[in-house]
């Protein structure tokens, strides 16, 4: 004989109570109390039709108070080994199997109920999701991120609708994503441990919509638990997924905003952090360091020449010569035009003119090849010397430390250019 109110009471006791600090006020704990008596009741007669109806009832009251589909199935686990617990006692083989047969089919009109709503309300974010990356002018990688967004709607309608015909792409080489992972997107993703992660949680989310095709294929014996658990599981693959691609995508607007497309080379955008970044670790070694401003001779020569198709040759040509020459602690950067700009951490003149005037020798040696012709450049210099203990000169002042610079610069074109002036 199964005892509802024993039931009733140690639920209330156990799990009621305590969620009612979070989830239920006491007025919905007397409802949901007076719901589980009838779904128990129901239950004890094997009244299916009653038992599932009054469940209903229940799962559309849980859900109006937000309460997580985790805590209700750990109240339904609790109810049915009570009922379990009462029915092995009176060792009924078949009332026992009716009764595992009818509480599989209740946990799964919970499971479909909440499954239900959580499609209705991931639709609804994904929504949100894609207005937010329409805003952005330039997708590039991000567009991935869409598509898959509109695929886990796609996905979320099948499953709605039980229609494996409407059921999107499985295979996840066949998807846009999936091909540009396998081929292009090496290009742009240079972190290989990024993109081996990128491909296991794409082919992850792709074999979790290959289970939930399987699941959806016999209609009468749907696991609606499975698909839902399957299916918040995507979501948070797509969202890990979307992650990474921001990052990357943060990582190109980085590299665009700081290096130099033609070059290569740091940019003017990034030179007032790293003027920073020198100073202040100058300061802290009580060590100097150097700023060079150089500049190819004669470059509008070039140009009016040989063309700027050479040009560009020769500015490519040039400032890889210098990533060779200068070590990989010394900062290039392309300042405009023809003109860079060196900066020397730690490091005093003599070094550093040391260093400049090895490169101007190996720059007479240096050919550059065009698709007609081979050019020779010379390149002036200009050279200076900051020290932390001018501080109240030089602190921060990024301008004033350029304007010295290039002054030295002149000084070396005045000079007779192909030389560096200090």
């Amino acid at each position: 004989m199964i005892n509802t109110q024993e039931i009733i009471e140690e639920l209330k006791i156990g799990f009621l109570d305590q969620n009612c600090k979070i989830f239920y006020s006491d007025i919905d704990k007397k409802q949901i109390l007076l719901h589980y008596k009838e779904c128990i009741d129901a239950i004890s007669n094997l009244d299916e039709e009653t038992a599932l109806k009054k469940c209903n009832l229940l799962a559309k009251l849980k859900l109006l108070q937000y309460t997580p589909y985790t805590i209700i199935f750990n109240e339904l686990a609790f109810i049915q080994s009570k009922i379990l617990d009462s029915l092995l006692i009176n060792d009924n083989a078949v009332q026992l199997h009716n009764f595992c047969k009818l509480f599989k089919n209740i946990e799964n009109q919970f499971a479909k109920i909440f499954l239900t709503e959580y499609i209705k309300e991931l639709k609804r974010k994904n929504n949100i999701r894609l207005s937010s990356i329409n805003i952005f002018k330039e997708k590039n990688i991000i567009k991935y991120y869409a598509e898959h967004i509109v695929w886990l709607d796609n996905l979320a309608d099948a499953i709605e609708k039980s229609n494996l015909d409407i059921f999107p792409i499985i295979d996840p080489k066949l998807c846009n994503f999936g091909k540009w992972l396998n081929t292009n997107a090496k290009l742009t993703i240079s972190n290989n441990s990024q993109h081996k992660t990128l491909i296991l949680s794409h082919l992850a989310l792709h074999r979790l919509a290959n289970k939930m095709h399987s699941l959806l294929k016999d209609k009468d014996t749907i696991e609606y638990l499975s698909i839902l658990n399957m299916l918040k599981k995507c979501e948070t693959i797509s969202m890990d997924i979307g992650i990474e691609l921001s990052f990357i995508k943060s990582s190109e607007y980085i590299q665009q905003a700081h290096y130099d497309k033609l070059t290569n080379m740091l940019n003017r955008n990034y030179l007032d952090d790293i003027y920073s970044s020198v100073f202040k670790m100058s300061k802290i070694t009580n060590k100097p360091f150097c700023i060079c401003m150089c500049d190819i001779d004669d470059f509008k020569h070039v140009n009016d020449t040989y063309g700027h198709d050479c040009g560009d040759v020769v500015l490519k040509t040039f400032a890889e010569f210098l990533k060779n020459i200068f070590r990989d602690s010394d900062h290039i950067i392309r300042y405009g035009g023809e003109e860079f700009l060196i900066i020397f951490p730690m490091t005093k003149l003599h070094n550093a003119k040391a260093t400049i005037e090895k490169c101007i020798k190996n720059l007479a040696k240096l050919e550059i090849k065009t698709r007609t012709d081979i050019i020779h450049i010379t390149v002036s210099f200009g050279l200076i010397e900051i020290n932390p203990n001018n501080s109240d000169r030089y602190e921060f002042d990024i301008e004033n430390s350029i304007h010295m610079v290039d002054k030295k610069l002149y000084e070396a074109k005045r000079n007779g250019k192909n030389r560096v002036q200090t």
